[in-house]
């Protein structure tokens, strides 16, 4: 596990977490800067995420790994890692 800034955010890198340690309203940050919201998380691994563009909010949803290598966990307090 590796912590980087990017974007002004701290974030972790190259680790999966597993399913059980995603926390609901958690921030992540892709590759670009773009930040999503996880929303939910199904017994089946599948997480529902949301962001936000002009004005108007989207939702996506992707199994918890393809999710991870997509997306970095912002650090923030209420993580409860920092």
């Amino acid at each position: 596990m590796d912590i980087e800034e990017q974007y002004g955010n701290n974030i972790v890198c190259r680790h999966i977490f597993k399913k059980d340690s995603i926390q609901i309203g958690s921030r992540w940050q892709s590759s670009s800067g773009t930040i999503v919201t996880v929303e939910s998380i199904c017994d089946l691994g599948f997480i529902t995420y949301s962001w936000v563009v002009n004005g108007i909010k989207k939702t996506n949803e992707k199994e918890c790994f393809v999710f991870q290598c997509r997306y970095c966990l912002i650090l923030e307090d209420s993580n409860g890692l920092l």
